[in-house]
């Protein structure tokens, strides 16, 4: 294959993806839950994306019928005419100006993505919902107030009180808080978000995770003044309190499990109202009773981070 044709097929699929909004790399639909001022620019910033799509993509199709011949090789003991020289110079005209709209589109549709994150943390904060950039491997849903969505690529999201985060086998998925926190949700697992609460105020936020199956790491790593709030997970009978630390914590289907440190210190409270205090590279097991061992040390290999 031609160098011409790969980069006119480069240059459409291009346009195609970016043009195509029901695709997964695809411009993303205006979120609902917006105020109407930001709906309204977000939905004109968009219909001027995908018109200029549809544009270019009618451009590339027709660049590549009139020009993906030039450059055959000619039937033996024909020579270019005047006229197949002229054509070849316009076609790499053409294609020069092509390659600079199709940059101009892929600076245009990123910048709609941009507004589109923007807007959803504005509204997210302006809600007390923590808002958070994720970062996704496989397939992850997200359902919160009745509603649910798969998620299908990294933006921004809208954490709110009572959310569920659902992953399939093999699927993984980063959630990184404002001021350097970071929770990650492992395969086939079951996380509920008891309690998201965002405010300035670092003291009045609040974040409770409730894992009822699976594995979900917490790494904690921003200044104390920009930390999540008042963090925990719940896991069955116990309570994890978590800080300024990496720690991971696993729930199998019987209602066992294991909180691993890998940095950092936690308190595991149990529900009788006794407490185990974790230290980096500890780990402590539970039962499906939920009663708790002592820590001991997390040994090479033992447990696998996410």
């Amino acid at each position: 294959m031609r160098s011409r044709d790969v980069l006119l097929m480069i240059a459409a699929f291009l346009v195609l993806e970016a043009a195509a909004g029901s695709q997964p790399s695809g411009l993303p639909p205006v979120p609902q839950g917006l105020s109407v001022q930001q709906s309204s620019a977000l939905e004109r910033q968009r219909a001027k994306v995908v018109a200029e799509g549809d544009r270019l993509q009618t451009v590339v199709e027709k660049h590549h019928a009139e020009c993906a011949h030039i450059g055959l090789p000619l039937p033996s003991g024909q020579t270019p005419g005047p006229e197949d020289e002229a054509l070849k110079a316009r076609c790499e005209s053409e294609q020069t100006s092509i390659d600079k709209q199709v940059k101009q589109y892929a600076a245009d549709a990123a910048a709609y993505r941009k507004a589109v994150d923007a807007s959803l943390a504005t509204s997210a904060v302006a809600n007390k919902a923590y808002p958070a950039r994720v970062v996704l491997k496989g397939g992850v849903r997200l359902g919160s107030s009745g509603q649910e969505q798969t998620l299908m690529t990294s933006r921004v999201v809208q954490l709110t009180s009572g959310a569920q985060i659902t992953t399939a086998p093999h699927a993984r998925a980063a959630f990184a808080l404002p001021g350097g926190t970071e929770f990650v949700v492992g395969p086939e697992t079951q996380l509920e978000l008891g309690s998201m609460v965002y405010d300035p105020n670092p003291s009045r936020r609040r974040v409770e995770l409730r894992l009822t199956k699976g594995t979900v790491r917490w790494v904690s790593t921003g200044s104390s003044a920009d930390q999540a709030g008042q963090a925990s997970f719940a896991l069955g009978s116990s309570v994890v309190r978590l800080g300024m630390c990496d720690v991971q914590a696993s729930v199998a289907s019987d209602a066992s499990g294991y909180v691993a440190s890998f940095k950092g210190d936690a308190r595991v409270e149990a529900k009788g109202g006794s407490a185990v205090s974790l230290k980096g590279q500890q780990i402590i097991t539970f039962g499906s009773s939920g009663a708790l061992t002592q820590p001991t040390a997390l040994q090479p290999g033992q447990i696998k981070p996410l």
